[in-house]
């Protein structure tokens, strides 16, 4: 997979079929792994763009509990959602003092909890 930057982090989706990757230099990207299972060249399906991973942090990005959402952290002390499949922002969560390191999502609540650098959950 050619990615832009470190891979810092990478979920698959509940039903196995897409790969998503976060990486230094502002990308996160999902990937349908039934093209690269079919021989396919490795190609990003979707780029998710707003956040910033440049540094030397680990920011990781995961898939929500309704397949249709993605999530990031952030440098910026922001976590943001996007749309699984338009690439579309949906929300910019947050105003943290310190990075956003990751997000988790409660399959059973409307809810997403993430751990900053201010040690904030």
């Amino acid at each position: 997979l050619a990615c832009v930057g470190d891979v810092t982090s990478v979920d698959i989706s509940a039903n196995g079929l897409f790969l998503l990757t976060a990486s230094k230099g502002n990308s996160n990207r999902l990937w349908d792994l039934r093209k690269i299972a079919g021989g396919e060249s490795a190609k990003a399906v979707r780029l998710y763009k707003g956040h910033q991973n440049t540094a030397t942090n680990f920011i990781r990005a995961s898939f929500g509990p309704a397949a249709s959402l993605v999530m990031s952290g952030s440098e910026d002390g922001y976590a943001y959602v996007w749309d699984r499949e338009s690439g579309a922002q949906v929300q910019r969560l947050g105003g943290y003092y310190g990075i956003i390191y990751s997000g988790v999502w409660s399959s059973r609540q409307s809810t997403l909890a993430t751990s900053s650098h201010d040690g904030v959950v």
